[in-house]
């Protein structure tokens, strides 16, 4: 399914990451959850689906056309009816978003600083956060991934880029983010954020 193995497959064992996702969801699941939530570059809907029986509703997209097909008929197999996917670019559409009280923002912002540049990327991360009306969860790829292959790698400034991360976030959120923990991609640290408003 992509990259994202199918949630409700239990036995499922091929994703090299899935325990890595799952250290990542008990670290969202700590935080006080509820209302309505967007899911972000939502792949094959993996975070929604484990997340689902917190929220009244999800709205989850993803700009890959046979991803979203695969969540959408899981989620009618599962009957998980408070979750609607959609094919969607980001970049795009973002003016036409409601608000959420909590934004999952995973895996998604380096593809967006390397599809616009640092600073065009930070501002789609500020439209986005005006999207949020409480909490949004944010990680994204790092400098020593080595991720060469990828355009977002040669943009992201220096190695050991959290410093760089946290100072990205707060300066196109206006809130200091709170590191809340870390999952290992490509062999190396990616932190997770959470940016909360008071």
């Amino acid at each position: 399914m992509g990259y994202h193995p199918n949630f409700f497959d239990k036995d499922e064992k091929s994703h090299r990451e899935r325990g890595q996702l799952d250290i990542r969801l008990k670290l969202i699941e700590n935080t006080n959850l509820g209302g309505t939530m967007l899911d972000v570059g939502c792949s094959g809907g993996y975070n929604s689906f484990a997340l689902a029986k917190y929220f009244d509703s999800i709205y989850a997209f993803d700009m890959v056309p046979e991803l979203i097909a695969d969540a959408k008929k899981i989620a009618l197999e599962n009957k998980t009816n408070n979750l609607l996917f959609n094919m969607e670019n980001l970049t795009e559409n973002i003016k036409d978003l409601t608000k959420y009280d909590t934004i999952l923002y995973l895996s998604t912002h380096h593809h967006v600083v390397g599809q616009n540049g640092i600073k065009k990327g930070g501002e789609i991360l500020s439209k986005l956060f005006n999207k949020c009306n409480k909490v949004m969860f944010l990680d994204m790829g790092q400098k020593d991934e080595m991720c060469a292959e990828h355009r977002w790698w040669n943009i992201l400034p220096f190695e050991k880029s959290d410093m760089w991360t946290s100072q990205h976030i707060e300066t196109y959120t206006n809130i200091k983010p709170e590191k809340i923990g870390h999952t290992i991609i490509h062999n190396t640290k990616r932190f997770l954020w959470k940016i909360e408003r008071q």
